[in-house]
């Protein structure tokens, strides 16, 4: 009986655990050293995401190592801090699957009648084409007013979104 409980991604980099060959040595002796580099890892990978707010979704993902593989923050009292936007209601994940999907169905439906059309967002100052393998062949190699984010505005739509979709049910 499973479920889905968690989105997780993480960012790879290179990771310097900053340990002396005497740390490795203290490790080994007492038995320590797996769970030393898991942690030493998990820390440099820390995850973004998001995840169901439930005990047993917080015990799976592994209090032994302070929460390491989990997308939020701890408090400085060890507790959870659940005011993160990484934890959401079961009720909320469900939707934004359900939001997932048919986005996926509306694309694959686009792609079926040929709406293929390049439609570049612009994140940085860089500009959107520049680093793209087929501007030249999209038709829009420089985009006289590329598609912008409002991180703020896009959250609020995509919570109205997931919202209606969880009252449909």
């Amino acid at each position: 009986n499973l479920k889905p409980s968690a989105i997780l991604y993480s960012h790879i980099n290179f990771v310097k655990s900053g340990f002396t060959p005497e740390d490795i040595r203290n490790f080994k002796d007492n038995d320590r050293l797996d769970d030393e580099v898991v942690l030493a890892r998990a820390s440099s990978y820390k995850p973004d995401g998001m995840m169901i707010e439930n005990d047993f979704t917080l015990a799976a993902l592994n209090k032994r190592f302070n929460m390491a593989f989990t997308p939020f923050k701890m408090k400085s009292n060890g507790e959870i801090n659940r005011n993160s936007d990484a934890l959401v209601t079961e009720q909320y994940f469900l939707g934004l699957e359900q939001f997932a999907l048919k986005k996926i169905y509306e694309m694959a439906e686009k792609l079926k009648c040929g709406e293929i059309c390049a439609d570049p967002i612009q994140t940085s100052k860089a500009l959107v084409c520049s680093y793209c393998d087929y501007w030249a062949i999209c038709g829009n190699s420089s985009p006289k007013s590329p598609r912008t984010t409002d991180k703020k505005a896009d959250t609020a739509k995509l919570n109205e979104e997931i919202q209606a979709l969880i009252n449909e049910k």
